[in-house]
């Protein structure tokens, strides 16, 4: 059984043990995780403002907004053709 999967269950385990026991750990828990996960929100939200005033400031444009070319494929009797 691959180590991953294995430590995927363990902890499914306790995480299940420990909502069993104690309604009150898994609040905890939840409350712990949302948390992390706005605050990854808010960080990543102030990494780009700051980003834009340091392009806005330094006079860098912007690549990053703007949409990539499609990607055209051609077959060998098309690229035969158009030579």
């Amino acid at each position: 059984m691959n180590i991953v999967l294995l430590m995927l269950v363990v902890l499914q385990a306790f995480i299940g043990v420990g909502a069993w026991l104690s309604p009150e750990w898994l609040r905890a828990a939840a409350a712990r995780l949302l948390t992390r996960a706005d605050l990854i929100d808010i960080l990543r939200e102030e990494k780009q403002r700051r980003l834009q005033f340091w392009n806005a400031e330094l006079g860098v444009a912007d690549y990053s907004r703007e949409q990539p070319k499609p990607i055209t494929h051609t077959t060998t009797a098309e690229r035969q053709r158009a030579a």
